[in-house]
């Protein structure tokens, strides 16, 4: 259908003249379907182009240093997602208490606080148990 309502004249051929001008006309539905899921298909599209380009490098022949330096951005763009995660998370919590009311804010209050303190107590116990049994550095 063209914009005005009426249909596409259809040619000898079969096709539509929006066909044989190359103007493929997508349902309303793809479009829906593109618009709400473009950035995990724009993943999924890199994933793919970014493994076929190492298997073309590594069957090239490129060397270390050429994997290294064409591996450069995605380290980065790695690095850079694990410094947002910490700002992210205390930005959640914080708006979480927020967004409580003042009692049950203590007590979750409370109860993080100890949850906290209990799970840091473990960490620290168990890293210095750790390094109590395998001595790190000392064959250095």
């Amino acid at each position: 259908m063209e914009s005005d309502g009426t249909m596409d004249p259809v040619l000898e051929n079969g096709h539509s003249q929006a066909e044989e001008s190359g103007q493929v006309k997508h349902s309303p539905r793809f479009r829906k379907f593109l618009q709400d899921h473009l950035y995990l298909i724009c993943n999924i599209v890199g994933i793919i182009v970014g493994f076929l380009i190492g298997l073309l490098a590594r069957s090239q022949g490129l060397g270390e240093q050429g994997i290294l330096w064409l591996g450069l951005p995605g380290e980065l763009y790695i690095r850079v997602l694990k410094c947002i995660i910490v700002p992210l998370i205390v930005c959640s919590v914080i708006d979480g208490t927020a967004n409580t009311d003042p009692r049950t804010n203590g007590q979750l209050g409370l109860v993080s606080l100890t949850y906290m303190i209990i799970s840091n107590s473990i960490g620290a116990c168990l890293g210095l148990v750790w390094c109590l049994i395998f001595k790190p550095g000392k064959s250095l």
